[in-house]
Parts: C-alpha cells; sequence; structure tokens
C-alpha cells in the first residue's frame, strides 16, 4: 500500500521512531503484484492481472472495489471509471490456500497527459467473521506515453543526531506530471572530502506531481563524527532522472548539529 500526500520532515522524524517497534499484522489475504505501472499511448488498452491468494486456514469472502487515488490537477476529468474497469465478480470466495484472478482493464484516455493512480481494493472477511475487516489496495499507475515530465529536485536536506546515531532526510519535490521514486545514496564528507560514512536509500514510498516526501536513513552506528565542519551529499535517481545535492554542516562540541545552505 502506499501513502498518498507528503508528510513534513517533523512529522517523518517521528514516523521513524513509531515505527521502530510496530510489528505490522498477519494478512491471511495476499495480493500480486502490489504495484502496476501501465504506459500507454493515448488511445491504446491493455489488460494487466492480480492474483489474490487466501494464506488462513479457514474460508474468506471477498469484495474488490476500485477508486481514485492520485489526480493531478489536469486530469482531474478522468476519474477511475474512465479509464479503468475491474472484470469478474465483486465478490468471491477462497478456500484455504486458493488463488484467484481478477483482470483489469486499463484504457488510456485520447486527452489525458503524465498520470493518474488508482487503487484496487480487496476487502476481505474469514469465515466464521473476526473482529476487523481488513482491506488490501494495490496501486495502478497510467502513465500516457510520450507525455511524461519527469522532473523534480531535492528541496532540503537535513542532518540530525538522535540517541548517538545520525539520521539523514532528503525532502525530494516532483515537479513534472508524473511520480518519482528515487533510490540513492547519502555520503559524508570531512574538511578534507574523506569519506565519513554513507547511508544507502532503497527504493521507497512514490512522490506525486506536486507534492514532497523525505527520504531517509541512519548511518551506521559505528560512525562517530567528532566536533567539526562536514558535508553531506545526497546522489538519487529513478529511471533516467537524477538529482544531486550538497549541504555543510558542524558538529558543535556538544554534539549537536548546525545546518548550512543547501547548495
Amino acid at each position: 500500500m502506499e501513502r498518498r500526500k507528503g508528510s513534513t520532515v517533523q512529522t517523518k522524524w517521528l514516523s521513524i521512531a513509531l515505527l521502530a517497534g510496530w510489528a505490522g499484522p498477519a494478512w491471511a489475504l495476499v495480493v500480486t503484484p502490489a504495484r502496476t505501472e501501465i504506459r500507454l499511448a493515448p488511445g491504446a488498452r491493455t489488460r494487466v492481472e492480480l492474483t489474490a491468494t487466501n494464506d488462513d486456514k479457514v474460508k474468506v469472502q471477498v469484495d474488490v472495489s476500485k477508486k481514485d487515488w492520485f489526480i493531478p490537477e489536469a486530469n482531474k476529468a478522468w476519474t477511475v471509471g474512465r479509464w479503468l474497469d475491474v472484470r469478474g465478480p465483486a465478490r468471491f470466495h477462497l478456500k484455504p490456500g486458493k488463488s484467484r484472478k481478477v483482470q483489469v482493464d486499463v484504457k488510456c484516455p485520447k486527452d489525458m497527459s503524465g498520470e493518474v493512480v488508482a487503487m484496487v481494493s480487496f476487502l476481505y472477511q474469514t469465515t466464521p467473521p473476526s473482529m476487523v475487516t481488513p482491506m488490501i489496495s494495490v496501486s495502478m499507475y497510467l502513465i500516457v506515453a510520450g507525455t511524461e515530465k519527469m522532473e523534480g529536485r531535492i528541496k532540503d536536506l537535513i542532518v540530525r543526531k538522535r540517541n548517538d546515531q545520525v539520521n539523514i532526510a532528503a525532502v525530494v519535490k516532483a515537479t513534472g506530471n508524473v511520480h518519482l521514486r528515487p533510490r540513492g545514496r547519502f555520503v559524508v564528507l570531512d574538511a578534507q572530502g574523506v569519506e565519513r560514512g554513507q547511508v544507502i536509500i532503497p527504493e521507497g514510498q512514490p512522490t506525486y506531481p506536486g507534492t514532497e516526501i523525505p527520504y531517509y536513513g541512519s548511518l551506521p552506528a559505528n560512525v562517530k563524527l567528532s566536533s567539526g565542519p562536514y558535508t553531506v551529499r545526497a546522489d538519487m535517481s529513478y529511471g533516467d532522472f537524477k538529482v544531486q545535492a550538497n549541504r555543510d554542516f558542524t558538529v558543535l562540541p556538544d554534539g549537536q548539529i548546525q545546518m548550512g545552505p543547501i547548495k
């Protein structure tokens, strides 16, 4: 599942602490793939398949639906009902260990550009029913071939120290008309340009057009930064999109970090 809106940096740092002690539920239903990205020429159409599998030991009832997730202002007319159709029954049952294919028809409107994003959702309950009714939503991207503009920038680059560990976040803003899902690394250099540590940033949540999201990581626990000046460099990419930013910072004698201007 994916978040639709960018968070503030402060909220993200709080989320790191909360997620450290959080364990997700063991879902009885598994839907694959979790994400489908479709690139079509205007007027073209295609069909894709999702697979729902019952990993529980009891029978489950599954209700399938679709909903809009992210529609840029330029595509506000193209709601999910105008480009995506889930074929087959809206409700079905799965015995333990069984799977079912769900076909999804996608057509690209001739007047659309950039992208739209929808979710196909699977609400399910066991027999007998449980006290909660879980839902799994998988993302469906429609990108209009030849109209996409993959653009963005690193709006902020932040270094913080918490519990004697150095945390780094790059706030990426998508300025084009399609989402970004950048990956890359952060590198910390000392005043002599010697690398003191790095963080590998795996592919994470998408940054949708016009929104911003922080991508973050922590230096290894054995990397200690003594007082003095440093530079943090962010190198990130997504397909042909590449972006870089540098920012100087100083570790003060009391261990606190003072940030300089972003470059």
